[in-house]
């Protein structure tokens, strides 16, 4: 049961599958993973939940030594308990520089707000993995944009640019440039872009978005499915904080391509912004020949409609935009919802969508079968939408092995 204000260790007892050259985890003191090699590390956490306490808000952060990490901060898990509305889920992927051996990481989940009501935590988990210093990586925090510390600002009222997030690196590969609120991806192909940012604001049904926007304003574009809008604000019943993640595949066709991730609002006005916390990106190139399926999708298999009364199955298209591996996977030529896996092993999954529309506290649940199975934790259920305010689009984000 989630019902303390005060930070508490997840303990991760049910299962643990380490690499013990990289990592130290015992069931005694099961929160604690303890990093055997220094370096940079990636973490990825999945907490889904049920219950109905009423307006509940859990946040989850990483801990590195006992310190709050900067920028790995979820608060986008939010139940109303009404209308049918009582499961939620909360995600992060952050990247957890300079760390040193024998440091321990700490996964914590808390009320992201004073309003102390129980809900029942699902199967959470856990993803580390350590970022050799050979691959190809950016990483940054932020915390304001070019034009302000405010991120619920619409593109009207400000100039083209002010709405980007302005990036302090702690890594920067050979495939990166960087100046500001500009990434440069100087290799067209194809790049890993994770992004988390904290909201914190007393707004009445605001909801503050994410796009990601590519090959700079005069003659760019959003990044084909760059967008990300769990981030909503009830401010009621203490519900003045929460979050927005993005995780997914971004294509460039040129070399030189500038990435600008912006902050704007999608409902009410009001001053929203981070807080005390900071937000964080990671960006890795990605070899597309080796061990690699990605799709887009638009419908499901029996319907548009994201919000079915029975599940219905995610149709993966085959267009132009497909990339597989078919050593590795297989996926019909007429898309489909099936993706097959040809070689035995571990895979790390990464999933986003945005949902516009539905009823009132409408939130389409999102989850993961393997031969008609659901992977225990492998779901997203953070599409909460009010349809009230100007709030009537909210999205997903997973991170899972």
């Amino acid at each position: 049961v989630l019902n303390s204000i005060e930070p508490m260790g997840i303990n991760w007892a049910a299962h643990s599958s380490i690499d013990p050259a990289v990592y130290d985890h015992r069931l005694v003191n099961s929160s604690m993973l303890t990093i055997r090699k220094a370096g940079d590390y990636l973490v990825a956490v999945t907490l889904p939940m049920k219950g109905n306490g009423v307006r509940s808000a859990q946040a989850i952060e990483v801990y590195v030594n006992g310190q709050i990490a900067p920028g790995a901060v979820s608060r986008c898990a939010y139940i109303r308990a009404s209308s049918g509305q009582e499961e939620s889920s909360a995600h992060l992927a952050s990247l957890l520089t300079g760390l040193k051996a024998n440091d321990v990481i700490e996964v914590v989940t808390h009320k992201a707000t004073h309003n102390k009501v129980a809900v029942e935590m699902e199967t959470a988990s856990l993803y580390v993995e350590r970022v050799e210093a050979s691959r190809n990586v950016f990483s940054g925090t932020a915390t304001e944009t070019v034009g302000s510390a405010m991120l619920n600002r619409t593109e009207a009222e400000v100039e083209p640019g002010e709405l980007a997030l302005v990036w302090n690196s702690n890594r920067t590969g050979d495939a990166f440039g960087h100046s500001g609120e500009t990434i440069t991806l100087r290799d067209r192909g194809s790049y890993l872009v994770l992004v988390n940012v904290p909201l914190q604001g007393n707004v009445v049904n605001a909801s503050v978005g994410l796009q990601l926007w590519l090959g700079g304003y005069e003659e760019g574009d959003l990044a084909l499915g760059g967008r990300a809008q769990q981030g909503y604000i009830r401010n009621v019943s203490n519900h003045d904080k929460s979050s927005i993640h993005f995780s997914g595949l971004i294509h460039t066709r040129e070399a030189n391509q500038e990435l600008l991730v912006e902050t704007l609002q999608l409902a009410n006005s009001g001053d929203i912004t981070m807080g005390n916390k900071q937000a964080s990106i990671y960006i890795e190139k990605v070899n597309t020949t080796s061990g690699l399926f990605f799709s887009s999708a638009f419908n499901l298999t029996d319907t548009d409609n994201w919000n079915p009364n029975k599940k219905d199955s995610v149709f993966w298209e085959a267009d132009d935009n497909r990339i597989i591996d078919e050593a590795r996977f297989g996926h019909s030529e007429e898309g489909g919802p099936d993706i097959v896996i040809r070689k035995s092993g571990s895979y790390l999954l990464v999933y986003n969508d945005v949902l516009e529309g539905g009823s009132v506290r409408a939130n389409p649940r999102i989850t993961v079968e393997v031969n008609g199975k659901k992977v225990p934790g492998a779901q997203s259920k953070a599409h909460y939408i009010r349809n009230a305010g100007g709030h009537s689009a909210s999205s997903a984000s997973l991170v899972f092995l």
